[in-house]
């Protein structure tokens, strides 16, 4: 039984590194084979040798883009906690509010972005409020379906006589901590993505976004996949610091009433 678990992470660990390298040299030989322009499409080793030379640049720039990514979804889990919290206390605007969730989740938000420059401009603000925009509803339904949690201690709290208040801090919000977490995970990646594509129509000069539309307008195009490199980098480093985080929690939380 171990070895075959133990089987199941290696192949789990090298199935994505083998996929990896197979699409490397699949695109390294395309391109060199076909004698691709490299301003049409350059060779991974030229991009992988870009992004090297590039990385006290880059990593800045990334860095830029991780803060804004962090205060947008900050900004938007903050007021989705606060606002699911309240809602919560009404069954019938719980209801109403879910819904609204679910169709604030299918909006682009990206596609309010020359609005929101009207108020704040072409800056850090702007791409902020846009990720905030477009993870509180995510954000929010996960909030709402954790304190709809029911456990055994529902009708332990009830004979006791505890009151709402209590009841709520000592049983509502543990529960609903873990739909919490999960909501964040999920939206890690989103906010990056959401950074990245509010830069590219007009953030702040020193990001990934505003990098890559310069680079695209000079038609750089080594340079433009080289930044394309590091956003990728980031979007996966926040998703595994989601799931880093999330695993800590469950184990200071207990059971997962996820499952």
């Amino acid at each position: 039984m171990n070895a075959v678990v133990s089987r199941s992470r290696v192949i789990a660990a090298t199935a994505p590194v083998a996929c990896l390298a197979v699409c490397y040299g699949l695109w390294q030989g395309v391109v060199v084979w076909d004698h691709i322009q490299q301003l049409l499409l350059p060779t991974p080793d030229a991009i992988v040798e870009q992004a090297w030379q590039d990385a006290p640049m880059l990593v800045g720039y990334a860095g830029h883009t991780a803060a804004e990514a962090a205060i947008g979804l900050g900004c938007g889990a903050g007021a989705a906690i606060i606002l699911g919290i309240l809602v919560h206390w009404s069954g019938l605007l719980s209801t109403t509010s879910s819904v609204l969730a679910a169709a604030g989740r299918a909006l682009p938000s990206i596609v309010l972005y020359p609005v929101v420059t009207v108020f704040l401009s072409t800056g850090s603000s702007a791409v902020e409020l846009i990720i905030a925009i477009g993870t509180f509803p995510i954000v929010f339904t996960y909030v709402l379906s954790g304190l709809r949690q029911v456990s055994e201690l529902t009708d332990v709290m009830h004979v006791a006589g505890a009151s709402r208040m209590r009841a709520f801090v000592s049983m509502r919000l543990p529960l609903a901590a873990p739909y919490l977490m999960t909501g964040i995970k999920t939206c890690l990646p989103i906010a990056v993505i959401s950074a990245v594509i509010a830069e590219y129509f007009g953030g702040a000069t020193n990001t990934i976004g505003s990098y890559i539309r310069l680079e695209s307008t000079q038609l750089h195009t080594v340079e433009l996949w080289s930044a394309i490199v590091y956003a990728c980098l980031l979007g996966i480093a926040a998703f595994i610091l989601g799931s880093l985080v999330d695993r800590y929690l469950l184990r200071w939380h207990g059971p997962d009433p996820r499952t």
